[in-house]
């Protein structure tokens, strides 16, 4: 069931919610959410690693694994991307966008098709309209990565290579002056390196295996650990090591702990609850808090004005949306889009391939090793 690790991803995209509501929640703020990306890859390796190495050694095909991924991230991502260019398209009618019409255009065009949107100065960030598309752009493509090379990575080559990493995000770390990489395009070599490095240890922490030690009042432990190192507030070298600290050392620690217990049959019902609209939550909130502060400003306040009211009521606001998309937006969507690419390809394999990406749950809620998010 994994609904530990549900858990741990609804509170996780809860921090990443208020990080970037900020001005809504007052002076408070959890300042070391970002990371959260970080936490999202780790887990993602272990549950793509549970849910298909086998798969892929009975003959899924790389083809097969990309629709599988894109449709099951497409629907709600394609939502979070059209507030997004509306926001975007308002601001730039009022003059109040950081973007040309030409640039406003090239943006919407490209974050519809979940593309980031060039930019030959390597100033901005690579969705313009939804920030946080950048971390499920990298998702997807480490996903055809994995499934690409997945007979080259054995456990020596991966030991190897994201050790490797290690040492490169080390670097990356100190020269950036944290781990905060990846949604712009001038870092976005330190974000390949990021998510590589996460990623793929989630698939080591998954090929060595972990004991499963059954129901425990302890699961909410590793919640409690994840939301109040989110909330650290560290400056200067010390927020290198502690952000190299947590990514090397701290989440894959609570991966392994969270994988290995189940909650308590009372607590169960609130891991899977927050669990299920992560995802969602991850897609839209952005958009949406920059629509709301480009709304009070408009009216000469600042997004503080409100706060922490405003802030609390956004949160509530797009937590029951979020989960109102995924239980029913989310699964017809994705059955939509199933039915119609297989109509198109006409192959038979794809039929099997394509009935987790149909599933209300599929691997969105982490049974049979699925994940809802990342993340980030």
């Amino acid at each position: 069931m994994y609904s530990t690790l549900n858990g741990l991803r609804g509170v996780a995209a809860i921090a990443v919610l208020i990080l970037h509501g900020q001005g809504f929640f007052g002076r408070w703020t959890p300042e070391s959410a970002y990371l959260a990306v970080d936490f999202f890859f780790v887990m993602s390796g272990f549950v793509i690693a549970n849910s298909y190495e086998e798969r892929f050694k009975n003959g899924l095909r790389t083809s097969q694994f990309f629709w599988m991924r894109a449709i099951r991230f497409y629907p709600l991502y394609v939502i979070g991307a059209i507030i997004g260019s509306v926001s975007a398209a308002l601001a730039w009618r009022m003059g109040a966008g950081e973007l040309n019409l030409f640039g406003l255009v090239r943006a919407i065009v490209l974050g519809l098709v979940m593309l980031p949107s060039p930019d030959f100065n390597y100033a901005l960030v690579l969705y313009p309209t939804n920030v946080p598309g950048w971390s499920l752009f990298y998702e997807i493509a480490i996903n055809v990565f994995y499934v690409a090379f997945w007979k080259k990575l054995t456990n020596t080559v991966l030991i190897l290579t994201v050790s490797i990493a290690a040492v490169m995000l080390i670097a990356s770390a100190f020269h950036f002056g944290n781990l905060d990489i990846g949604a712009y395009w001038q870092t976005f070599i330190g974000g390949s390196i990021r998510v590589y490095f996460s990623f793929f240890l989630g698939v080591i922490i998954y090929r060595f295996g972990l004991p499963r030690l059954g129901p425990r009042i302890l699961s909410w432990t590793p919640l409690f650990i994840i939301a109040a190192l989110f909330t650290v507030h560290i400056d200067g070298a010390a927020r290198i090591f502690f952000d190299l600290f947590c990514v090397l050392f701290l989440f894959p620690a609570i991966v392994m702990l969270a994988a290995s217990i189940e909650p308590t049959r009372i607590s169960q019902p609130i891991f899977e609850y927050i669990g299920e609209a992560s995802f969602a939550v991850y897609a839209i909130h952005a958009p949406i808090f920059e629509m709301a502060r480009r709304a009070v400003r408009m009216y000469g306040h600042s997004p503080a004005a409100f706060s922490p009211g405003a802030g609390v009521a956004l949160l509530v606001l797009i937590f029951f949306a979020a989960l109102a998309l995924s239980r029913y937006y989310d699964p017809l969507a994705r059955r939509i889009l199933s039915n119609a690419i297989r109509s198109r390809l006409q192959d038979g394999p794809q039929g099997t391939a394509f009935a987790s990406a149909r599933s209300p749950v599929g691997e969105g809620a982490l049974r049979a090793g699925g994940r809802r998010d990342h993340g980030a």
